[in-house]
């Protein structure tokens, strides 16, 4: 038995030094001498990886929770009513057209505000779907996907509207948020 694994070992051994005197330069041996380290290292990283996931990262965990954070509810103080906008549907910025977007905005304003705010919203809301409508256009599916996007998108939008609404004065539009939001 013992003699057997001397010969496989031997024979093994042979094939690899067959492999580097053979003129033809891509021999056996040579093959394993790269493809055995490059496996290795592979497996290595891999196993990193998934070892990463299953154990979770201590990497600076505050900044993490801190981005995605919603922001505060609204205080006594400032009680909200929110205006609903009508739904639009739009193309995103994708190759064949094959994808929309059906989005219905809700616009938080200040109690104090809203009576000014609705009237004035509603005398331009043509020009605010518009902005809306070339905004979301514009994007495409990986700028509208996950929750960073889309709370990006709606600080976007409220910038937007508060100025051109109201520029160079006070914002009276507080916060936007989805009513619905569908990508097909």
């Amino acid at each position: 038995m013992a003699e057997e694994e001397e010969t496989n070992e031997q024979s093994v051994a042979d094939a690899l030094a067959e492999g580097d005197e053979g003129g033809s330069g891509g021999g056996l041996g040579k093959i394993l001498r790269f493809a055995l380290p490059a496996g290795v290292l592979v497996l290595a990283i891999g196993a990193g990886y998934f070892a990463s996931q299953l154990g979770g990262s201590n990497a600076a965990p505050s900044e993490a929770v801190a981005e995605e954070e919603p922001p505060p509810p609204p205080t006594d103080d400032e009680e909200y009513k929110y205006y609903d906008m009508e739904p639009i549907v739009v193309n995103p910025n994708v190759p064949r057209l094959e994808r929309y977007i059906r989005a219905t905005l809700t616009l938080a304003i200040r109690k104090d505000d809203y009576g000014e705010a609705s009237k004035v919203i509603e005398k331009r809301m043509p020009e605010l779907k518009n902005s809306l409508i070339l905004y979301l256009s514009d994007c495409s599916l990986d700028e509208i996907r996950g929750t960073k996007n889309l709370n990006r998108i709606l600080r976007e939008v409220q910038d937007s509207f508060n100025d051109r609404l109201w520029p160079n004065q006070r914002p009276l539009i507080v916060k936007v948020g989805y009513k619905e939001w569908v990508i097909q």
